[in-house]
C-alpha cells in the first residue's frame, strides 16, 4: 500500500457573518390613473376629428381619378358626386368600423352572438323531436 497519497482533512471554515436587515417601511404601489370618462359627445367629437381628413381626401382622389383618368370635366356635376360617393363610402367604412369597436358595438355583438346560438340549441332540439317522431 502506498503512503503518497493522503490528503489532509478540511477545517472547519471561518463563521459566516448573517446581515439580519431591518424591517423597513416599502414604499406605496403606484396608484392607477383612471382614464377619463368619455361620453357620446366626447366619442362623436373623436370619430369626426379622426374621420373627416381622411374621408376628405379619398374624396378629392377620387375626383382626379375621374377627371385624369376617365376625362370628367373639372367643373361638372359628375366629379362633384364622385368626390362626394367617395368621401361618403370612406365615412360609411369608418363609421361602421367605428361602431364595432365601441362598447355599444361589442355589446351589440355579444347580444348577437348570444341569440345566434340561443336560436340554433332551438333549432336543434326542434330538429331532434321530429326526427324522434318521424
Amino acid at each position: 500500500m502506498r503512503t503518497d497519497n493522503f490528503v489532509p482533512a478540511l477545517r472547519d471554515p471561518a463563521p459566516r457573518v448573517v446581515e439580519v436587515e431591518i424591517l423597513r417601511e416599502l414604499p406605496s404601489p403606484p396608484a392607477t390613473v383612471l382614464l377619463p370618462q368619455a361620453g357620446y359627445v366626447d366619442r362623436a367629437t373623436g370619430f369626426t376629428v379622426a374621420t373627416m381628413p381622411l374621408a376628405g381626401v379619398v374624396g378629392f382622389c377620387v375626383a382626379l381619378v375621374a377627371v385624369v383618368g376617365f376625362a370628367v370635366p373639372i367643373a361638372s356635376l359628375v366629379t362633384l358626386l364622385a368626390a362626394l360617393a367617395g368621401f361618403c363610402v370612406t365615412w360609411l367604412l369608418a363609421y361602421v368600423a367605428h361602431v364595432a369597436v365601441s362598447p355599444d358595438g361589442a355589446i351589440y355583438a355579444q347580444s348577437n352572438a348570444n341569440a345566434m346560438r340561443a336560436i340554433g340549441r332551438c333549432g336543434h332540439d326542434v330538429h331532434q323531436r321530429r326526427c324522434r317522431h318521424a
